[in-house]
């Protein structure tokens, strides 16, 4: 059967990676060369591989950038919406916000149309707050940002942030429905 160029990089990188005690002694004991052509395709494949999540993180982050300047130029600044919020946190409600010149005023549970004591306003985010959240998110970096954007205000409908992806729990998840101005 015959080996393709990419099983046999395969089968060099395993035996490569394996827990030996020196590179040189490594070599002779598993009499592991590879032609030269070979070896740079294994490496421009390993470096393509390496670079790839960064093109994908600077196009998204572009993309969110585009996002958020489509939202300030709409300028609206008057606004309400439905607040989903699932985090390792105590329940957060369903809720629906009101935002009037950019700040929350108003949020009301939407379980049993209670309103949000007034003290819990301020840990209530506007769509601005959350796009600040999402931008401390791109910074730190977050190991994982998932969003899908509103395509015409640019507002974020649905946001999740891993900020570790070895630790449990401290995964933000929004999702925005309902928005109205």
């Amino acid at each position: 059967m015959p080996v393709s160029a990419a099983d046999e990089c395969s089968a060099f990188l395993g035996k490569a990676f394996q827990a030996q005690p020196s590179i040189q002694t490594r070599h002779k004991e598993n009499n592991m060369r590879l032609p030269q052509p070979l070896w740079r395709i294994c490496t421009s494949a390993l470096l393509l591989l390496a670079l790839t999540p960064c093109v994908h993180a600077d196009t998204a982050h572009q993309e969110f950038a585009a996002a958020r300047q489509r939202w300030q130029a709409a300028g609206i600044r008057d606004y309400s919406f439905l607040l989903l919020q699932r985090c390792f946190c105590p329940r957060a409600p369903a809720t629906r916000i009101t935002v009037q010149n950019g700040v929350v005023q108003s949020a009301r549970n939407v379980a049993d149309d209670t309103p949000v004591e007034p003290a819990r306003l301020g840990g209530l985010p506007s769509l601005d707050g959350i796009f600040q959240k999402i931008e401390e998110a791109y910074a730190q970096p977050a190991d994982e940002i998932n969003l899908t954007l509103n395509p015409t205000y640019g507002y974020p409908e649905h946001v999740f942030i891993d900020y570790y992806k070895r630790m449990a729990d401290e995964e933000l998840v929004y999702e925005i429905r309902d928005f109205t101005h």
